[in-house]
C-alpha cells in the first residue's frame, strides 16, 4: 500500500510539474508578441508617425459597454415606506437618517422635494410613480453626497432659465455633490431635464430624458461624471447632452435623437470621452465641440443632422472611428475657426450634403488620416484658409453627387499641406488647388479615373505632384509635357515627374519575425503588396541596430542580447522612396519549438530527481494547509472592454 501511495504521489507531482512548466513556457513565448513600436520614418522629415502595436489588439476595434447594476439590497431596519409611514416623500426625507432607504409606492406625488442627506429613494415603478413639480422650481433638488434615486417619472418643473452657463429649473438638480446615482428615471416636460452644477463623480445612467424645454442633461463646472445608457430626445436649447467648463467626464452609450440643436455638445471642456453614442436627426450637429481640447470622440454614429461632428476653436482632440453619414445640409466632419492639432482618423464620412471632411478658417497642424470619404454632394476633403495639415491614407470616391466638377481634395487659400497616400478616383477633379495656395505637396497618391483633371492648379505657385500613380504607367496626360500619357490629366504649374509605374496606395507590407530564446536575432522581411516581390536594399534599424540583408527582402538584426519584453522601435528606409507606408504587421512568437525542447529537458531533469528521491516520500497522506483569502470589491459602475476583430 505504501509503494502504491508513493507511486501515486510521484505521478501526481510529475503531472503537476509538467502542466506548470508548459503553461509558463507558453505564456513566456506569447509575451514576446507585445510592445513593439513601429515607426514610419520619412527621410524628407515631412511626416513621422509611430504606433505601439500589441499583437492581441492588432487590427481590432475596441467596443466599450457599460454594465450598471444598482445595489438595491435593503437594510430592513432602516426602510421608510411612502405613503404607509409618511404621506409625502418630503416628510419621509425629513424624518429619515443618513443611509436610510425610502420606498415609494405607485402614485402621483405633487411636491417639490429637497434631498439634503445621504439616502436611497426608490420608486415602485418608473411609469406609475410620478413626482409632479406643478410648474414650480426644481422638482428634485439634491444637495447631499451619496444620494441614489431610482424608478420615477419626474416632470413639470418651473420655467426659469438663466442661460446655458447659469442653469435653471430642473427635473433633477444636483449642486455641489459627489457620488450620487440618478438611474432609471423618466424626466420630461421640465425646463432642464437633469442638471449638475459643481458636482463630481456622479452616475447618470439608464434614464429617458425627453421633451424638456432646454437641455436634456446639463452639466457645468463638474468633473469625473459618468453619463451612460441614457436616451435624450426632443429636448430644446442646446440639445440632448450639454457639458460646459468641465473635465474628465465620460459620455458613453447614449442615444441622442431629434434634439433642437445638438445631440451632444462640449463647451470649454477638457479630457473627456464621448464614446459609442448614437446621434440621429438633430437639428444642427450630432456631436459639437466648442473651445474644447484633449477630448476623445470615438465610435459614435452621427446621422441625419446638419453636420455629423463639428469642432469650433477646439484643439488636440482625437476624432476616431466615427460614422458620419447622411447629414443632408452640411458636412460629415467639420473643423472650424482655429481648430488645431486634432487627429481625424478612421472615420466614415459618406453621402453628406456638402463635404465629407471640411477644414474652414485657420486650422493648422491637423492630421486627416485613414478616413473613407464617398458620395458626398460637393466635395470630399476641403480645406479653406487652413495650413500645415496632413491628409494621408484616405479613400475618396465620387464626391461629386451635386456637382460633377468638384474635387476629391480641394485646397483653397491653403498652404504647406501634405497630401500623401490617398486613393482619389471618379471625381470631376482629383485634387484642386486654387487662389493663394503655395508650398503644398501631392505625393504617393493613386489619382485615377477623374473626369476632367487628376490635379489642377489654379494658384500662381507651382505644386509638387511627383511620385503619384495616374491610372496608367505612361503617366498623366499633359498636352505639352506628356502628350502620350494615358492617365488622368494635369494642368499647368504642376510638377508630375517622376511618376509611379504601379499604384501606390499600399507601398510596402512588412512582416516581423522574432526568433531565439534570448531574442538574439530579429528578422524583418519586406515585400511590395502589389507585386509581392521582395523589397531590396532597404535600411532597417531596430533600436538603433542596423539589420543586414541576408537574402533579397529579408533582413537580420543581431545584437549581443536583446532584453526580453523590451520595446522594439523599428525604423525602415526604402531606397528610391522618400516616404513609405507600412500597412501589414505580422508578429510571430519566438522560436516555440526551442522553448518546448528546453521545457522538456527541464521536466526530464525534475522527473529524474523525483525518482531518486521517491524513497523519501511519506506513505501516509496528510491534509494540506488551506490558505483562505478574502477580498472586498465595491464599485458603482463597471466599464468592460471587449475586443472584436
Amino acid at each position: 500500500m505504501g509503494v502504491m501511495m508513493s507511486r501515486y504521489r510521484l505521478f501526481t507531482t510529475t503531472l503537476i510539474s509538467i502542466l506548470i512548466l508548459f503553461s509558463l513556457c507558453i505564456g513566456f513565448a506569447f509575451m514576446f508578441e507585445h510592445s513593439i513600436v513601429l515607426c514610419n520614418s520619412f527621410n524628407s522629415k515631412e511626416l513621422s508617425t509611430c504606433a505601439l502595436l500589441n499583437h492581441s489588439v492588432l487590427n481590432k476595434k475596441i467596443h466599450i459597454s457599460v454594465n450598471f447594476k444598482p445595489n438595491l439590497s435593503l437594510n430592513m431596519y432602516s426602510v421608510i415606506r411612502v405613503p404607509k409611514d409618511y404621506p409625502t416623500i418630503q416628510e419621509a426625507i425629513n424624518n429619515a437618517k443618513p443611509g436610510d432607504t425610502i420606498l415609494v409606492s405607485n402614485g402621483v406625488y405633487n411636491e417639490n422635494i429637497i434631498i439634503n442627506k445621504s439616502l436611497i429613494i426608490i420608486g415602485e415603478n418608473k411609469y406609475e410613480t410620478i413626482i409632479n413639480g406643478s410648474g414650480l422650481g426644481d422638482v428634485v433638488y439634491i444637495s447631499s453626497n451619496n444620494v441614489s434615486i431610482y424608478n420615477f417619472t419626474i416632470k413639470n418643473s418651473g420655467n426659469k432659465y438663466a442661460g446655458p452657463f447659469r442653469a435653471g429649473d430642473s427635473g433633477v438638480k444636483l449642486v455641489n455633490v459627489t457620488d450620487c446615482i440618478i438611474s432609471n428615471l423618466i424626466v420630461t416636460n421640465n425646463t432642464l431635464g437633469i442638471s449638475l452644477t459643481s458636482s463630481n463623480s456622479n452616475l447618470i445612467v439608464d434614464n429617458l430624458v425627453i421633451s424638456n424645454n432646454a437641455e436634456g442633461i446639463f452639466i457645468i463646472s463638474s468633473s469625473n461624471n459618468l453619463i451612460a445608457n441614457n436616451t435624450c430626445k426632443l429636448n430644446g436649447e442646446h440639445g440632448g447632452i450639454w457639458l460646459a467648463l468641465s473635465l474628465n467626464n465620460t459620455v458613453i452609450n447614449n442615444t441622442c435623437n431629434s434634439n433642437l440643436d445638438h445631440g451632444i455638445k462640449l463647451h470649454t471642456c477638457k479630457y473627456s470621452k464621448v464614446i459609442n453614442n448614437i446621434c440621429l436627426k438633430n437639428r444642427h450637429t450630432g456631436i459639437y465641440l466648442h473651445s474644447s481640447s484633449h477630448n476623445i470622440i470615438k465610435n459614435n454614429t452621427c446621422l441625419g443632422s446638419e453636420h455629423g461632428i463639428h469642432l469650433t476653436s477646439s484643439s488636440y482632440n482625437l476624432v476616431i472611428d466615427n460614422i458620419c453619414n447622411l447629414n443632408q445640409y452640411g458636412d460629415g466632419i467639420k473643423l472650424y475657426a482655429s481648430s488645431n492639432y486634432n487627429k481625424v482618423a478612421n472615420n466614415t464620412c459618406n453621402s453628406n450634403g456638402q463635404f465629407g471632411i471640411f477644414l474652414h478658417k485657420h486650422n493648422i497642424n491637423n492630421t486627416i488620416v485613414n478616413n473613407i470619404v464617398k458620395f458626398n454632394g460637393e466635395g470630399g476633403i476641403v480645406l479653406i484658409c487652413s495650413n500645415y495639415n496632413v491628409i494621408s491614407n484616405n479613400k475618396l470616391l465620387e464626391n461629386n453627387v451635386k456637382n460633377i466638377n468638384v474635387a476629391g481634395i480641394c485646397l483653397d487659400n491653403s498652404s504647406y499641406n501634405l497630401i500623401l497616400y490617398n486613393n482619389i478616383s471618379k471625381h470631376g477633379i482629383g485634387v484642386k488647388i486654387c487662389r493663394i495656395s503655395y508650398g503644398n505637396k501631392v505625393k504617393w497618391n493613386n489619382i485615377e479615373g477623374n473626369l476632367n483633371y487628376g490635379v489642377t492648379n489654379e494658384a500662381s505657385s507651382i505644386v509638387n505632384a511627383s511620385y503619384n500613380w495616374w491610372g496608367d504607367s505612361s503617366g498623366p496626360y499633359h498636352p505639352l509635357l506628356n502628350p502620350n500619357g494615358k492617365g488622368d490629366r494635369v494642368s499647368d504649374n504642376v510638377i508630375f515627374k517622376p511618376w509611379l509605374k504601379i499604384p501606390a496606395n499600399i507601398v510596402v507590407d512588412m512582416e516581423i519575425k522574432i526568433e531565439g530564446i534570448n531574442i538574439l536575432t530579429i528578422g524583418v522581411s519586406l515585400i511590395y503588396s502589389y507585386t509581392k516581390k521582395p523589397v531590396e536594399n532597404a535600411t532597417i534599424l531596430v533600436n538603433g541596430v542596423k539589420c543586414v540583408e541576408v537574402k533579397p527582402g529579408f533582413y537580420v538584426c543581431r545584437k549581443h542580447i536583446w532584453q526580453p519584453f523590451q520595446n522594439l522601435k523599428i525604423k525602415i528606409y526604402v531606397k528610391g522612396f522618400k516616404e513609405i507606408i507600412l500597412t501589414k504587421f505580422i508578429v510571430h512568437t519566438p522560436n516555440l519549438a526551442l522553448y518546448l525542447i528546453i521545457c522538456s529537458l527541464t521536466i526530464g531533469i525534475i522527473f529524474i530527481i523525483i525518482r531518486k528521491q521517491k524513497h523519501k516520500l511519506p506513505c501516509s497522506s496528510s491534509n494540506p494547509d488551506i490558505l483562505n483569502s478574502t477580498s472586498k470589491y465595491y464599485s458603482r459602475f463597471k466599464i468592460n472592454n471587449k475586443l472584436r476583430g
